[in-house]
């Protein structure tokens, strides 16, 4: 791109040099002023002349930059990267989870590897997505080609940079998410672990766990992995630490509680219908419901900051 910018500058300059000096006379027309060049040709110019009624002014586009060295001076083209970067940032005013953006530069067809900076004006609850200057808007992934967004994954009032892939989504397109930018906290996930162990026999039912968290997150997955194949379901209760001990009126995880259903392993992603937000020192109480065959079952469960 900047390559064909340059060239288009350079036979725009090769033009400008065409212009004949004071007292020239192309063409033998002596019609300009003082015998000099015409003033209806069509000439390049870097400002309107009130002695030229034809001409056409040459002006810096986006990520272009000028420097005029005045009358018999050299007129400078250079690229201007702070100018550069900005043709691909936009800020969404939609309001909700389609972000959509009218970047300075068109950037024309959705390719592999485009990138789009984009200030979002509202935080994702759940999956997303993105359309640049009117185009069909694609999902938005993060990791391994996921669409399942957690809960404020996009952060409000931040800047986020993207880059387009045409196979993800089985070959449907989507903007992957890179990371937010700009002078704020980059997002981080931290972990909520614990082990249920039934000492070599089936996991009774009953509490089996009490955690806190000293620090406000967001809710985002859950992983459960067991020591074999078989069936468990566990309540989560919560409660702020000046309430403890949370009751099962304090459920969490409305119809979806973790639950692995005969099989050694199960993952949500999305936590649907759940209360996700976790305060400073929330308490929790992990409630096993039932359970058949399986012995010890690990918990995690992912919280972003």
């Amino acid at each position: 791109m900047k390559r064909l910018i340059l060239a288009l500058l350079t036979c725009a300059l090769l033009a400008l040099a065409q212009i004949p000096k004071p007292g020239g006379n192309p063409g033998g027309n002596p019609s300009g002023p003082g015998g000099g060049a015409p003033t209806t040709v069509g000439f390049i110019v870097t400002a309107t002349d009130g002695g030229l009624s034809n001409e056409r002014v040459l002006t810096p586009g986006l990520g272009i930059a000028f420097t005029d060295g005045g009358a018999k001076g050299a007129l400078t083209v250079a690229a201007d990267s702070a100018q550069m970067e900005l043709k691909n940032y936009g800020t969404s005013t939609t309001g909700n989870d389609s972000y959509a953006v009218t970047l300075p530069a068109d950037p024309g067809a959705y390719a592999d590897g485009m990138r789009a900076l984009v200030k979002a004006d509202t935080a994702n609850t759940g999956p997303a997505s993105l359309s640049l200057n009117g185009r069909t808007a694609k999902s938005i992934v993060y990791g391994n080609d996921v669409a399942a967004l957690p809960d404020n994954l996009i952060r409000s009032g931040r800047t986020h940079l993207y880059a387009y892939c045409s196979t993800c989504q089985s070959s449907s397109g989507a903007w992957i998410l890179l990371g937010p930018f700009g002078n704020q906290a980059t997002q981080a996930t931290r972990t909520i672990n614990l082990t249920i162990d039934g000492a070599g026999s089936t996991i009774t039912t009953g509490i089996k766990a009490r955690v806190t968290v000293p620090f406000p997150c967001t809710l985002s997955a859950a992983t459960m992995l067991a020591d074999q194949t078989g069936s468990i379901v566990i309540d989560v209760w919560k409660a702020a630490y000046g309430s403890y001990p949370p009751s099962v009126a304090n459920t969490i995880v409305a119809s979806a509680p973790l639950t692995i259903s005969s099989a050694n392993k199960s993952q949500d992603l999305t936590l649907a219908g759940w209360t996700k937000s976790v305060s400073a020192y929330d308490t929790f109480i992990f409630n096993v419901n039932s359970a058949t065959s399986i012995t010890q079952v690990n918990v995690v469960m992912e919280c972003q900051i």
